[in-house]
């Protein structure tokens, strides 16, 4: 049998090489698997990949089938601006050097109008009447005796709201700090030039 060497001009030996591209993961970081958040908002999704034999050279972020980014370099990341009001699901897609691809688990995001507010505040009358309360994590509110009565103030901001409101509902949490039944009085201010 005769062998061409390698000073043949045509059918020269070669050496075939057989590389593996191994599997590699991709995950959503942040946010986590059912996220709620109040529009308007921007969410920054966070990604990680790991790549046994390889780099990760490219992560695209989907919201949907809705390409939102493109990120080349760790750390892995996209903005996705005004995220509208519904149930979104976010997946990253990852490629590797060797033109391998992953895709990672849906992390589901919940984007609804609940406004939280832009400020808040309580005042007092008698002696605390020019006191700032600004930085109390309590809205105290009382109203028994001259001097000691307390209104508590919340600020929403509407201004993203591109529907009309037909009604809303008022969620708060509180406490009693002493006896008796609690009474609410709910009534709109004029002056919403206010901050804490």
């Amino acid at each position: 049998m005769n062998v061409n060497s390698r000073e043949n001009t045509s059918n020269n030996p070669a050496l075939l090489i057989v590389t593996t591209n191994n599997p590699f993961t991709v995950s959503i970081t942040s946010p986590i698997d059912g996220t709620i958040a109040a529009a308007p908002t921007n969410i920054t999704i966070n990604a990680s990949a790991s790549d046994t034999d390889g780099t990760v050279t490219q992560i695209q972020f989907f919201v949907g089938t809705k390409l939102v980014g493109i990120s080349t370099n760790a750390p892995f990341s996209a903005v996705w601006s005004n995220a509208p009001v519904g149930l979104h699901a976010l997946t990253v897609v990852a490629r590797d050097n060797g033109g391998l691809m992953a895709t990672s688990s849906v992390v589901n995001v919940t984007i609804n109008n609940n406004l939280l507010p832009v400020a808040d505040a309580h005042v007092r009358d008698g002696s605390y009447t020019n006191t700032n309360f600004g930085s109390n994590t309590i809205l105290e509110e009382e109203n028994n005796n001259l001097g000691n009565n307390r209104d508590a103030y919340l600020k929403f901001g509407l201004s993203n709201i591109s529907t009309n409101i037909s009604s809303a509902i008022l969620q708060v949490f509180a406490g009693l700090s002493g006896g008796g039944t609690p009474e609410f009085d709910l009534y709109a201010v004029t002056d919403t030039n206010w901050v804490k």
